[in-house]
């Protein structure tokens, strides 16, 4: 039964979250049903990695009801009435943690019962509340409009003639409108880069046109901050300009906002310094890449539950090499790494402990990681490949590259890999068994085979190519034709 909802959510709470379910599950409040309080008992003391065993279905029931023969459906309803509960706490938990949306809904229950005084008075305290608020974020605006949409309710039911928030109400409305329009047109534009997918942007234009006309309006700190990076990201002749003000917007107002959205703001600064890589502008966008990864490690706000993701650890590792920063990179994947979720851990840090080493030029060392790891997750392991081909031909190991590239291409037949990443890696492999062939004597073939690397649009390695293809003749390999025969 470990695949059974309630009991994979169950065990995913902690310590704290358990106990306090616990207390929910025995309430008469919540709950009448002994059996399920019976199930629930025996699930709490169970340690599901050590027992599992013990998850049997046959077990459960026996516990809910240990004079009764066994019936699964009857074992089934009591899970899903355990779920139901489940589901109560959270929510109540959620809306507890949140005190102004409380006390929102607190004055729309009493309003439903016509308990005007009641009302006004949760009302109040839900205004102290939002008065007192630090964080000024999306969050801060949406809830402006339901502090006037309430005072509005309220003076509605009442007597008509005091409702005297009507502007209010629409200038909140607008502005948490506005706010939402451009934040998902951002969250657009980020993934109609990943999937190559046009989107139907509705009012979009409008929106834009009406803030470049109130200026004013750009003070709102979330306003102005997605704007800008809009503005950015799309108005070509100005995207520098508008960059830097979505930056110092980003430095100047990053207390007023939540962790959580201060961690998506730096994540589209860091994707659009990152789409800039291929312009002349390399360097400059290169250096604000690594910046903007510094100073969101040493703000915390890129590590949810106290670890990193796999994919920021790569990428940070990525850029700072690139920058040759090779003592911080050293540094940084010993530091981090036991940030990593354990499952990832070992994977994550052999390969890129092994991109370290290739950049000081320890080939073999990298060598030896690599080949040590399967490599679980894909796109690690097409990674790990690409720079083990890289390694083999610096080693001069000719038949282990030669090997490598076949058992490369029998790989990528059989994984479904997407077309793009597809055409990508088979440009890689091909133009790795051009370099192997290349005779290193012939400026005319190597010229032919830079030109061709050149035109080429997909190649992630296009600038290890060309380096290996600069002036003179050392940096082609020459290697003993030693290969096995084709046959072999």
């Amino acid at each position: 039964m470990r695949t059974n909802k309630f009991i994979k959510i169950f065990y995913h709470l902690n310590a704290a979250e358990k106990i306090a379910f616990r207390k929910w599950v025995h309430s008469p409040a919540f709950n009448k049903q002994e059996a399920l309080v019976r199930l629930f008992d025996y699930l709490y003391r169970l340690d599901p990695e050590k027992e599992a065993h013990l998850l049997d279905r046959t077990v459960l029931f026996a516990r809910a009801f240990p004079e009764a023969s066994f019936h699964l459906p009857q074992l089934r309803h009591l899970l899903s009435d355990l779920m139901q509960l489940m589901e109560s706490f959270l929510v109540y938990r959620y809306r507890q943690q949140k005190d102004l949306d409380f006390k929102l809904d607190l004055a729309a229950a009493y309003q439903t019962m016509k308990l005007e005084q009641p009302a006004k008075e949760a009302l109040v305290a839900a205004k102290h509340l939002f008065d007192q608020q630090i964080l000024h974020g999306m969050e801060h605006i949406e809830q402006a409009y339901r502090l006037q949409w309430m005072t509005y309710s309220l003076q509605e039911q009442g007597d008509r003639a005091e409702a005297q928030n009507l502007q209010a109400l629409n200038d909140s409305f607008d502005m948490a409108y506005l706010a939402g329009k451009l934040k998902h047109a951002c969250r657009v534009l980020s993934y109609q880069g990943m999937f190559s997918r046009q989107y139907d942007t509705g009012l979009l234009n409008k929106v834009l046109e009406y803030l470049e006309g109130k200026p004013e309006l750009l003070k709102e700190p979330a306003l102005g901050l997605y704007f800008y990076y809009y503005q950015a990201m799309t108005r070509f002749d100005q995207a520098g300009v508008a960059f830097a003000k979505f930056k110092q917007y980003l430095f100047d107002f990053q207390p007023v906002f939540s962790i959580s959205e201060t961690k998506d703001l730096y994540i589209l600064a860091i994707n659009y310094c990152i789409k800039r890589l291929n312009t002349e502008d390399k360097a400059f966008y290169l250096q604000e890449t690594f910046d903007l990864y510094k100073g969101a490690l040493e703000q915390g706000v890129l590590m949810e539950k106290g670890q990193l993701s796999p994919f920021t650890f790569s990428n940070i590792v990525a850029v700072a090499l690139a920058l040759g920063l090779e003592d911080w990179t050293d540094h940084f994947i010993t530091g981090y790494s036991p940030k990593l979720d354990e499952k990832w851990r070992k994977a994550q840090t052999n390969y890129n402990r092994s991109r370290w080493y290739f950049q000081q030029k320890a080939y073999r060392k990298a060598a030896d990681l690599l080949v040590a790891d399967d490599f679980d997750d894909l796109h690690l392991n097409l990674s790990a490949k690409v720079l083990l081909l890289k390694v083999y031909y610096h080693l001069e190991e000719l038949q282990l590259l030669d090997h490598l590239i076949r058992r490369f291409k029998t790989f990528l037949s059989r994984k479904k890999v997407m077309n793009y990443h597809q055409e990508n890696y088979h440009n890689i492999l091909r133009f790795m068994q051009r370099l192997v062939d290349l005779n290193p004597y012939s400026e005319k073939d190597k010229n032919k085979l830079r030109h061709e690397v050149e035109k080429t649009e997909l190649l992630t390695e296009k600038a290890w190519f060309l380096e290996q293809l600069g002036n003179g003749d050392s940096r082609i390999r020459r290697f003993e034709d030693t290969r096995p025969p084709n046959n072999q």
